[in-house]
């Protein structure tokens, strides 16, 4: 037999197909947003990236940042960290520039309740979308009263050719947590608290004076459903200044002392509460021993348990105390300022002295009162001096009024210092 072949050519045409660009390492990030702490990073994890297999550039390219859920229009913000990113300005049309190249420009304005748009000329190389997506923040512009709850933050990258990276998906869950909120006084505008003691009947009292009025409240408006501390820092201090926690064991706090107190226990109502003071920086912190969740009713009785209190060294000088709320989350209360004015016991008294001719005598304390130990100074409210007696202080303590020495006269006042030393003389 004669063998028999055949042959035929057959055209294949290869078409090129797009490749998706991919977003790496950003799906499934997620963090907590503290009120008041400005603008954050999206990517909190393994530094995102991006990759394009068929794509040199990403001119004709798109990147859009939007809320998908969650979103309050009012205060939700989207932009980018300004470190490794250059915005010419915040209005649609406004250049973005990475790594000194223009990369595009912004689609609309940075504002509240917009996405973040970036149209990529052909400078928008992948290494420099990626370093555009990695610095990407949120911000909530409402520092008060931010609404609470979950975003849902999407980030999608489209290269100019056709292919969209929506199908890797990357999105960010941020949890906006509102700050604590502390009000000393319930009754007066603000969250600041002043109140006054009389120096010996309440300053120098077993109770002190209270730092919280009784309308004063402790809010928790967090998504932490807690606290994790109590901070109480006291400004100024003078000696034996004193903080006492009211317990079933009273705690006191030496704020003139330059030892710091560790894990001190009081237990106020039916819970026991650890004490730490940094006698450097004059602050008390407070958490409970258990290391559990301090509740705004444990939190508020903590704080009507804790009184400012002063033995023996008084003046005219407010004491004022820093007061702040910390929630399970990390969030901070507004600063709250409790001032505590301090007005002098004054008693009114009348002595009749009698001096040896040609002799200097020299008044204690004893001439005025029974009881000088809490005794501050003496002010004259009236003089009467006869046969040209002089009433001075003795500065040089010479026992005679030199000319630089001046007479006492009614509405002076002298120290117990310069009592106590002699040097109040006739």
């Amino acid at each position: 037999s004669i063998p028999l072949t055949d042959s035929d050519t057959v055209a294949i045409t290869v078409s090129a197909v797009n490749d998706t660009p991919s977003i790496n390492h950003l799906n499934g990030d997620s963090f907590t947003y503290n009120e008041n702490t400005g603008a954050q990073l999206i990517d909190q994890s393994t530094a995102a990236t991006v990759t394009d297999a068929d794509s040199a550039n990403f001119d004709g390219g798109i990147l859009t940042v939007t809320i998908a859920s969650g979103e309050d229009a009012a205060e939700d913000l989207l932009s980018v960290n300004t470190t490794n990113v250059t915005l010419a300005g915040s209005i649609a049309g406004s250049n973005v520039t990475v790594g000194g190249q223009v990369i595009g420009t912004l689609a609309n304005a940075i504002s509240e309740g917009n996405d973040f748009v970036v149209n990529f000329n052909v400078n928008a190389t992948t290494a420099r979308i990626q370093t555009l997506v990695q610095s990407v923040t949120y911000s909530n512009t409402d520092t008060t009263n931010p609404t609470v709850g979950d975003r849902t933050v999407r980030v999608t990258v489209t290269d100019g050719d056709g292919g969209t990276a929506t199908s890797t998906s990357a999105d960010v869950t941020i949890t906006v947590n509102p700050a604590p909120k502390i009000d000393l006084d319930g009754s007066e505008s603000g969250v600041d608290y002043t109140s006054s003691g009389t120096l010996q009947a309440d300053i120098e009292s077993a109770a002190g004076v209270s730092i919280i009025d009784t309308d004063g409240t402790v809010v928790d408006d967090s998504v932490s459903g807690g606290f994790s501390s109590l901070t109480i820092k006291a400004n100024d201090t003078k000696t034996n200044d004193q903080l006492i926690i009211d317990g079933t064991v009273d705690r006191t706090i030496a704020l003139d002392s330059t030892t710091n107190i560790d894990n001190q226990a009081v237990t106020v109502g039916a819970v026991t509460y650890r004490l730490d003071y940094v006698a450097a920086t004059d602050t008390l912190t407070i958490t409970r021993a258990d290391a559990g969740t301090i509740t705004t009713t444990q939190a508020k009785a903590v704080l009507d348990a804790t009184n400012y209190r002063n033995i023996g060294t008084f003046d005219n000088v407010s004491r004022t105390f820093n007061i702040t709320a910390t929630d399970t989350l990390g969030s901070a209360s507004t600063l709250a300022v409790a001032t505590i004015q301090l007005t002098p016991t004054t008693t009114q008294i009348s002595r009749t002295v009698v001096a040896s001719e040609d002799t200097a005598l020299d008044f204690t304390a004893g001439n005025f009162v029974s009881d000088a130990a809490n005794l501050q100074q003496i002010r004259i409210e009236s003089l009467s001096l006869t046969n040209g007696g002089a009433l001075f202080v003795d500065t040089d303590d010479n026992g005679v009024r030199d000319g630089a020495e001046a007479l006492l006269s009614a509405g002076d006042v002298v120290s117990i210092a310069d009592i106590n030393a002699g040097k109040l003389s006739y």
